[in-house]
């Protein structure tokens, strides 16, 4: 399950966004009057239908390396917005929290990870709601897991991921793969315009689209 407060996602289901929320709690206050009619002995009780949410989870991300996820701690609190519809994004749907707000976060460090726990407050659950389109923004991020360049000689490859919404121009991804039969690490940004198919060290993301996301990945280390 994903997570959005306003137009930023507290999770968006990558490893460095965080991958899916944990320990989610989820409390709601009703918010009941009592009151004695006249003429009456005992109370009544009246539903003004009226919700409070207190929703606590938390998010672990993978970061590059043990200063950018230094840096995201200290970078955490000015990017999340203090209020706005707190959205759930599952596979079969949403859930919107209406007129929320960030009342706390918690962050700490494990080398290159961080887990932060979160404590929002808003209105009562309703079904729907529409989630925020993704903004890219620049990123510098190591994938283990890519074993190759072009997803038409193997997966998982760096022309599958994800770049439009997630990925600004000169953002940098890092990678280890097998050149020639020895391990060798590189270093690929991205970059605007279309890629040269004939230069070996550009690769055109899959989600290339010249109107829409018009960049390509080159090597630079």
């Amino acid at each position: 399950m994903l997570v959005s407060i306003g137009a930023y996602y507290l999770c968006d289901g990558t490893l460095s966004g965080g991958v899916a929320i944990g320990q989610l709690q989820l409390t709601i206050d009703r918010v009941l009057d009592s009151f004695v009619a006249i003429a009456d002995i005992d109370p009544k009780v009246f539903d003004r239908v009226c919700r409070r949410s207190d929703i606590r989870f938390q998010v672990e991300r993978v970061h590059a390396d043990w200063d950018a996820a230094s840096a995201f701690i200290v970078a955490l609190d000015a990017s999340i917005p203090s209020n706005g519809d707190i959205i759930f994004i599952f596979p079969s749907g949403t859930s919107t929290i209406p007129n929320g707000a960030v009342k706390s976060h918690v962050t700490s460090q494990l080398g290159a990870k961080t887990l932060t726990q979160y404590n929002l407050i808003g209105g009562q659950p309703t079904s729907g709601g529409t989630p925020p389109t993704p903004i890219g923004t620049v990123k510098w991020q190591y994938h283990p897991e890519i074993s190759f360049l072009l997803t038409s000689d193997g997966t998982p490859a760096l022309d599958g991921l994800i770049t439009a919404g997630y990925f600004a121009v000169e953002s940098l991804v890092e990678i280890v793969i097998s050149v020639d039969g020895s391990l060798e690490r590189q270093t690929w940004q991205l970059l605007n315009g279309a890629a040269d198919v004939g230069d070996g060290g550009q690769v055109a993301p899959l989600d290339y689209d010249g109107s829409t996301n018009n960049v390509h990945w080159e090597k630079v280390g």
